[in-house]
């Protein structure tokens, strides 16, 4: 916007953002880059403890996506349940802090914690069951 103002405004319906330079519009790129990483190693986490219960893959590589997906829970409740990366996209230059609103589904990103915690549940409940039942 001419005048120097520091907020622009996109279009309609579209929220307000701060204009950035190329640099930290690379920045900003590669901050979402590397949570969308990430988020789809968490998803492949998920996928194969998912796996391993019907699969009967009771073995220790389980152990990787378990603790990786609970030091992803800890480093959430250690930053009160927002994702570091939020607070990185805000220092960065976006506006909302959103970093999920490049590379997923608005839909997705707003519930993502929801439903892989229950999915996460369920598969470690599934997963003793295997193990400790024998079924």
């Amino acid at each position: 916007m001419p005048g120097g103002n520091s907020q622009a405004t996109q279009g309609a319906g579209q929220s307000s953002v701060r204009p950035r330079s190329p640099a930290s519009a690379r920045r900003l790129f590669a901050v979402k880059l590397v949570h969308s990483i990430i988020f789809w190693f968490q998803v492949a986490c998920l996928a194969y403890l998912a796996y391993a219960v019907f699969t009967r893959s009771l073995g220790w590589p389980v152990l990787i996506p378990i603790g990786s997906i609970l030091l992803n829970g800890v480093l959430l409740l250690l930053n009160h349940g927002r994702c570091p990366f939020t607070t990185l996209a805000e220092r960065t230059g976006a506006a909302s802090g959103s970093v999920t609103d490049l590379f997923l589904p608005d839909w997705i990103a707003r519930n993502i914690f929801r439903v892989s915690t229950v999915i996460f549940a369920a598969e470690l409940v599934a997963l003793a069951v295997r193990y400790f039942g024998g079924v």
